[in-house]
Protein backbone atom coordinates (compact mmCIF):
# COMPACT_ATOMS: atom_id res chain seq x y z
CA UNK A 1 0.00 0.00 0.00
CA UNK A 2 0.99 3.47 -0.69
CA UNK A 3 1.89 6.04 1.42
CA UNK A 4 1.18 9.43 1.19
CA UNK A 5 4.24 11.39 2.77
CA UNK A 6 1.71 14.78 3.40
CA UNK A 7 -1.49 15.53 4.84
CA UNK A 8 -4.06 18.18 3.42
CA UNK A 9 -5.03 20.39 7.01
CA UNK A 10 -7.81 22.93 6.02
CA UNK A 11 -7.10 26.42 8.47
CA UNK A 12 -10.03 26.97 10.32
CA UNK A 13 -10.65 30.45 8.11
CA UNK A 14 -10.87 28.10 4.77
CA UNK A 15 -13.04 25.04 7.01
CA UNK A 16 -16.81 24.96 4.90
CA UNK A 17 -19.22 27.49 6.53
CA UNK A 18 -23.02 27.41 6.94
CA UNK A 19 -23.83 29.79 4.20
CA UNK A 20 -21.69 27.37 1.99
CA UNK A 21 -19.17 30.37 0.98
CA UNK A 22 -16.05 27.99 1.00
CA UNK A 23 -17.94 26.26 -1.56
CA UNK A 24 -19.23 28.63 -3.43
CA UNK A 25 -15.88 30.06 -3.85
CA UNK A 26 -14.02 26.34 -4.97
CA UNK A 27 -17.00 26.89 -8.14
CA UNK A 28 -15.56 30.11 -8.85
CA UNK A 29 -11.80 29.27 -8.73
CA UNK A 30 -13.42 25.76 -11.15
CA UNK A 31 -14.33 28.70 -13.34
CA UNK A 32 -17.97 28.53 -12.91
CA UNK A 33 -18.67 32.37 -12.31
CA UNK A 34 -17.40 35.50 -10.65
CA UNK A 35 -18.73 36.79 -7.46
CA UNK A 36 -21.04 39.55 -9.20
CA UNK A 37 -22.44 36.97 -11.56
CA UNK A 38 -23.85 34.48 -8.84
CA UNK A 39 -27.73 34.70 -8.92
CA UNK A 40 -29.40 33.63 -5.43
CA UNK A 41 -32.52 31.95 -5.40
CA UNK A 42 -35.14 33.18 -3.14
CA UNK A 43 -35.65 29.64 -2.33
CA UNK A 44 -33.09 26.67 -1.18
CA UNK A 45 -35.47 24.08 -2.40
CA UNK A 46 -33.77 21.25 -4.36
CA UNK A 47 -36.71 20.79 -6.47
CA UNK A 48 -36.41 24.16 -7.89
CA UNK A 49 -34.95 25.49 -10.78
CA UNK A 50 -31.66 26.66 -9.32
CA UNK A 51 -30.01 28.26 -12.89
CA UNK A 52 -27.41 27.64 -15.05
CA UNK A 53 -24.16 25.95 -14.87
CA UNK A 54 -22.32 29.10 -15.02
CA UNK A 55 -23.93 30.13 -11.85
CA UNK A 56 -21.74 29.06 -8.40
CA UNK A 57 -24.70 29.33 -6.86
CA UNK A 58 -26.33 26.51 -8.80
CA UNK A 59 -23.30 24.46 -8.14
CA UNK A 60 -22.89 25.26 -4.43
CA UNK A 61 -27.33 23.57 -4.46
CA UNK A 62 -26.47 20.91 -6.26
CA UNK A 63 -24.04 19.76 -4.07
CA UNK A 64 -26.19 20.00 -0.81
CA UNK A 65 -29.24 18.69 -2.39
CA UNK A 66 -27.06 15.78 -3.67
CA UNK A 67 -25.53 15.75 -0.42
CA UNK A 68 -28.92 14.91 1.37
CA UNK A 69 -30.08 12.01 -0.55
Amino acid sequence: MAEHPASLRVTPALRPSPGGTSLREAFHIAGASGASDDKHFATAECNDACGDTGNAEAWVRLTRCVAEI
